[in-house]
């Protein structure tokens, strides 16, 4: 039982110092990029984007006014305080006060209807 134990302890020490000497050895020569996602920037354009790739990067990187409620079709508000269904074609959001952009300029009604108008105009 002691010689199969120190066997063992001798494997375990020589995978250490193996593994050791690798890391303190490697230099790579080139840093590491993840060119799975990558796109020109015109392509990471929430207006323009189209990709289904680009669904995760526009999801972590901007905020919407509503989202869906998990698997259910209703909708929450995310940087809307409380939305209002007027009929099936009007709705009135109101905007948080603390939503801002990350320039420190404040969201208002303006700023939204310009990404509406410009993301259906472009």
């Amino acid at each position: 039982m002691k010689k199969g134990l120190k066997i063992i302890i001798v494997i375990v020490v020589a995978i250490i110092l193996v593994s050791t000497a690798f890391l303190v050895l490697y230099h790579p020569t080139h840093a590491f990029t993840d060119t799975s996602q990558t796109a020109a920037p015109e392509q990471l354009d929430p207006a323009t984007g189209f990709f289904s790739t680009n669904g995760p990067l526009f999801a972590a990187v901007f905020q919407t006014l509503v989202e869906f409620n998990g698997s259910s079709t209703s909708v929450v508000p995310v940087l809307a305080s409380h939305v209002y269904n007027v009929n099936d074609t009007h709705y009135t959001f109101d905007i948080r006060s603390y939503a801002n952009f990350s320039n420190g300029q404040q969201l208002n009604a303006s700023s939204v209807w310009f990404s509406f108008a410009r993301g259906v105009l472009t």
